[in-house]
């Protein structure tokens, strides 16, 4: 390769788009772009040609003598290439041994979560993500170094989280999810977690009893929506809304007028909306005539902006905490007549929102009403929106059961509404 004309820096900057030789040492070029260029070596090996760009930011001489000392290790048998991988191996390994804590590979497995938008519909999922690393996690194992975490490590936050199985589960699954990405990114070579199993079979844990979520009996629904219907303010009927139509709190906190089809009387529940994830779910629930005329109730107050039923001081969604709010009042007011409130029958823990789907569930199998005669149980898990329970997610079985589903949602408005005397339009 022959030395070409040696360029000044005005003459290199004059030059077009493209790789241009600037002379002074063989093999020294400029590759140059639209808004910038970079200069680089280039170099034969065995016939194949190589590109080595050089840093940025070095004066015309000084890219010259860089260049001449890659030479020297060219003829020497040595390719810069080869020597830069070893280096930033070298240097890989250095950052993984002196700076990697296991709080800094969870916190850069979050970003990128964030990058490839897995958190875009899933903010809730990340708060609490995080919430349970600062609480469990980075207490115990924070700041260790990843490379040398062990299983047993790993077995010592699952004990400290304490006698609750389910969260023990759900760390466990988190701080996997963080190991399986250490390896991946060559942080380390195996994952501690896979080992956990064969070491907590020996600690003899005594996990607390898991409780069910208080709920009010069936019987006494009727007379619970009467008082909310009495009542009559927003957050009362939207407690009422979430029963007549058994909906989690936050699809009904957030639910929007575009979500309804009143013809068809439908209310089809976004993803985003949706505490389980995935396109093929189904998320249409059967709207009954009580649910409907709540609806009408909320139309005739409505103002401004899209939420079916909006906090009247912020005009902004209800937050997950006014459920919890509301029944405490509720259930306080009625304690100050009978000394008992509004409890669970079993527990005598006071009702939550969440426990009325139980309510409904045990209302559609109730052998004193028949209708464990008259409805399939699998129609009001499809009311519930659980998922199919099959190991192919509904692969094979993709009915929906609309009918039986309208019948029995119907069958549950008339129940809940025996009780209510106010007169809305249509009922």
């Amino acid at each position: 390769m022959k030395i070409s004309k040696v360029l000044s820096q005005k003459e290199i900057d004059a030059l077009p788009v493209g790789l241009h030789n600037v002379g002074g040492v063989v093999g020294l070029c400029v590759r140059k772009q639209k808004t910038t260029s970079r200069f680089v070596l280039r170099y034969q090996i065995d016939k194949r040609t190589f590109l080595f760009s050089l840093p940025r930011g070095l004066k015309l001489k000084e890219y010259r003598s860089l260049a001449s000392d890659l030479r020297l290790k060219l003829e020497q048998g040595i390719n810069p290439k080869n020597e830069l991988t070893r280096a930033k191996g070298d240097l890989h390994r250095e950052l993984v041994e002196e700076v990697l804590t296991f709080q800094r590979v969870a916190d850069e497995w979050i970003d990128y979560r964030e990058q490839v938008g897995y958190w875009e519909k899933r903010r809730k999922e990340l708060e609490i993500t995080k919430a349970r690393l600062k609480k469990y996690v980075f207490p115990i194992i924070g700041k260790k170094k990843v490379s040398e975490i062990s299983s047993q490590d790993v077995v010592d936050v699952l004990v400290s989280v304490g006698k609750s199985e389910g969260m023990c589960a759900k760390v466990k699954t988190i701080v996997n999810h963080i190991f399986k990405w250490s390896v991946v990114k060559s942080y380390r070579n195996t994952n501690p977690v896979e080992y956990v199993s064969t070491l907590i079979r020996d600690i003899d844990i005594q996990y607390k009893q898991v409780l069910n979520r208080p709920a009010l009996d069936f019987h006494d629904v009727p007379d619970f929506v009467a008082i909310l219907i009495d009542k009559g303010d927003v957050g009362s009927l939207l407690l009422c809304f979430s029963i007549l139509t058994c909906a989690r709190s936050q699809s009904v906190r957030l639910m929007t007028w575009d979500e309804v089809d009143f013809d068809k009387k439908i209310w089809t529940i976004p993803e985003d909306h949706d505490k389980v994830k995935g396109a093929t779910r189904f998320r249409t629930v059967m709207l009954n005539d009580q649910s409907i005329e709540i609806l009408n109730k909320m139309r005739i107050r409505k103002k401004v902006g899209r939420l079916v039923f909006p906090n009247p001081k912020t005009n902004e969604s209800f937050s997950d905490n006014a459920f919890i709010v509301k029944l405490e009042r509720l259930h306080n007011e009625k304690k100050l007549i009978d000394g008992i409130g509004w409890v669970d029958r079993k527990s005598g823990r006071r009702i939550t929102q969440h426990g009325f789907r139980s309510s409904f569930k045990t209302w559609s199998v109730s052998d004193e009403l028949g209708n464990n005669k008259r409805f399939d149980p699998k129609i009001s898990e499809y009311c519930l929106l659980h998922g199919k329970n099959d190991p192919y997610k509904g692969g094979y079985e993709r009915c929906e059961f609309a009918k039986s589903r309208r019948e029995m949602m119907d069958e549950w408005g008339l129940w809940c509404w025996e009780k209510v005397k106010t007169k809305f339009d249509g009922i």
